[in-house]
């Protein structure tokens, strides 16, 4: 059987009964001044949805961001009265609704406002090229300002950005590519933020009806906020607070709840127990109130003991520090991190890093010409070894750092086959190298680090090395069948340890790794969907038009089973607890028919009855 009739096969195997499901209910509550002219309204209960830069309850009232050392005019305050860098420095004119920098209006595609006094909402004159990662290293006479890094005149000049209609030099965040074609911007280690909420958005599972909904999906954007936290003075929770970045996005969290709560009936039914919540920057939950903890956190920080301090070596994510405020009472410690885990694995779920395929080209899973395993032992990544950027050695629990120089003063690089260093000293395509090797190390980073998925998108076999920290999906997968713990205190015997695992389950372990690697990737959005397709054809044509045989081959550009459709399930048999059903296998719209999930799923689509429905 090929690999078509393999999927189409499989394609008939997933075929469900379709559910049943009322009428959407629409209601027509009129909003407040009709949300101003600025917001959406949403009928069903007369609220208005304020864009950036407005607020209040017909979204009349401006919540500025202006962009960092903006004064009155929209402009920089001075680019030489201060000299520090920050993303929102804005060498034109600045739109304070979204902190977005854009050139300024005396400059052919310069940004001119709507005219004072305008209603609001009320769209520029014109919009203008945007400046972000545009700021200038000289100014117009050639004096050095100290935070710009692109040459005036590419910016400025005659053929510079903001003049040229053609530019000799283009600002790497334009608006629209060629064709009005979507294209990447590069590695975001937060990027399932973003591509997760598209995918409820758009999934099969998602339920406008509340009713309806079997869990409620709450789409803040923690990890945004994080990005944005240290470079401008707004937004901020408490406004007058610039404390560390984990409490500022628990604080937001928190008042997000509070709204829920006090707008909606749904959170209170269940007490907050069947709302999803992202937290997926480096040491995930663990900050989150006491009084949010109930809900469901999907993160990829899977840290279990409690109780917990914090991991990060960056003083900025340091969830530790003591602060009191009006807003809760005493300190916030007793009331966030020292309450609970950073992680339940009863509720909760470490969920993949989104990796675009293009990032692991060279996997045979994806129909790479296969490469011989000929290194041992692979890691590559950040080492923290430059004099005093990490003295304590704090970053990665210092396992980086103590296999690195085990590395060398050992020799295992010429006695075993082990790649191990940073990008400076190990050079090389990165998907060829993880391709190559046997066994890939997956320790920590300042917390989570997406090694797990390098691995496993490569058929290579995790070593894990992080005490009490359950990587991806080890809550619901057999992990243990297709990979490798070895505890801290062992870590300097990891080549003995390795070199003792018998061929026949080094083999087994591979094989295993065929079977699941599909539900460490994500596909389902247009751009993902079409990088999977080219990466696949571009390998298909290397082979005559055919996919080189492998076990899990058949997946390379397949949704079926991969990260999203792995949390539905989860979702799917999380049900009866989080409905209060205990074991009776009922949820809230009639029985559970089938079972998916349990350490050592197996369970695959066709296994779900009635999907789990999203309220997103």
């Amino acid at each position: 059987m090929d690999e078509a009739e393999q999927r189409q096969q499989h394609g008939r195997s997933l075929k469900q009964t379709p559910t049943p499901r009322p009428p959407l209910p629409r209601g027509d509550k009129p909003c407040p001044n009709d949300c101003s002219g600025v917001g959406q309204c949403q009928y069903d209960f007369g609220i208005c949805y304020c864009p950036a830069g407005w607020g209040g309850p017909d979204c009349s009232q401006p919540r500025k961001r202006p962009c960092w050392r903006m004064g009155a005019d929209k402009r920089d305050l001075g680019w030489h009265n201060y000299t520090e860098w920050s993303h929102s420095r804005c060498a034109g004119i600045c739109n304070d609704d979204d902190s977005m920098c854009f050139c300024p209006p005396e400059t052919k595609f310069g940004r001119i406002d709507a005219p004072a006094g305008s209603p609001p909402g009320t769209p520029p004159v014109r919009r203008g090229r945007p400046l972000y990662w545009c700021q200038p290293s000289t100014d117009e006479h050639g004096t050095k300002v100290m935070w710009g890094a692109v040459k005036y005149e590419d910016l400025f000049g005659p053929q510079g950005w903001c003049n040229a209609d053609i530019p000799s030099f283009h600002c790497p965040c334009r608006i629209f590519e060629h064709g009005n074609a979507s294209t990447w911007i590069g590695y975001n280690a937060y990027a399932v933020e973003s591509f997760l909420h598209e995918l409820f958005l758009t999934s099969e599972h998602r339920t406008f009806d509340p009713e309806e909904a079997d869990f409620f999906y709450v789409p803040i954007m923690w990890a945004c906020l994080f990005d944005v936290y240290g470079w401008n003075p707004i937004p901020r929770w408490p406004a007058d607070v610039h404390g560390p970045r984990p409490y500022g996005a628990a604080m937001m969290q928190r008042l997000t709840a509070a709204w829920l709560n006090a707008t909606f009936p749904w959170y209170a039914r269940r007490g907050g127990r069947d709302h999803i919540w992202l937290t997926a920057t480096d040491e995930g939950a663990c900050c989150v109130w006491r009084d949010v903890w109930p809900g469901i956190f999907l993160s990829h920080w899977g840290r279990t003991d409690f109780p917990h301090t914090p991991g990060s070596q960056y003083h900025a994510d340091n969830y530790g520090h003591t602060i009191h405020h009006p807003m809760h009472p005493g300190d916030w410690l007793p009331l966030t991190s020292q309450a609970h885990p950073c992680f339940d694995p009863k509720k909760d779920l470490v969920i993949p890093a989104f990796k675009r395929t293009a990032h692991f080209k060279q996997s045979p899973f994806l129909g790479a010409k296969p490469e011989n395993r000929t290194i041992f032992l692979f890691f590559r990544g950040d080492m923290r070894l430059n004099p005093g950027q990490d003295p304590e050695c704090k970053y990665s629990r210092c396992i980086r750092q103590t296999l690195y120089n085990l590395t060398r003063q050992q020799r295992w690089g010429e006695k075993y086959g082990v790649v191990l260093g940073d990008t400076h000293s190990i050079m090389g395509d990165y998907s060829t190298m993880l391709s190559k090797s046997v066994f890939c190390l997956v320790p920590p980073g300042d917390g989570w680090s997406p090694r797990m998925e390098d691995a496993v998108l490569h058929g290579c076999i995790p070593v894990i090395i992080m005490d009490g920290v359950q990587v991806v999906f080890e809550s619901i997968l057999d992990v243990p069948s297709f990979s490798v713990r070895i505890a801290q205190k062992d870590m300097a015997n990891i080549v003995d340890i390795l070199k003792a695992v018998p061929a026949d389950k080094v083999k087994a372990m591979q094989d295993n790794l065929a079977k699941v690697w599909m539900r460490y990737r994500y596909l389902g959005l247009k751009m993902a969907d079409v990088d999977a397709r080219a990466v696949v054809d571009a390998h298909r044509a290397t082979n005559g038009g055919a996919t080189r045989p492998n076990p899990g081959a058949a997946f390379a550009a397949s949704r079926v089973d991969d990260a999203f459709s792995t949390l539905m399930q989860w979702l799917y048999a999380r049900m009866p607890d989080v409905h209060g059903t205990g074991g009776r296998g009922c949820g809230m719209r009639g029985c559970v028919r089938g079972r998916v999930g349990g350490k050592g799923m197996r369970g695959r689509e066709e296994d779900v009855q009635r999907p789990a429905r999203v309220k997103g």
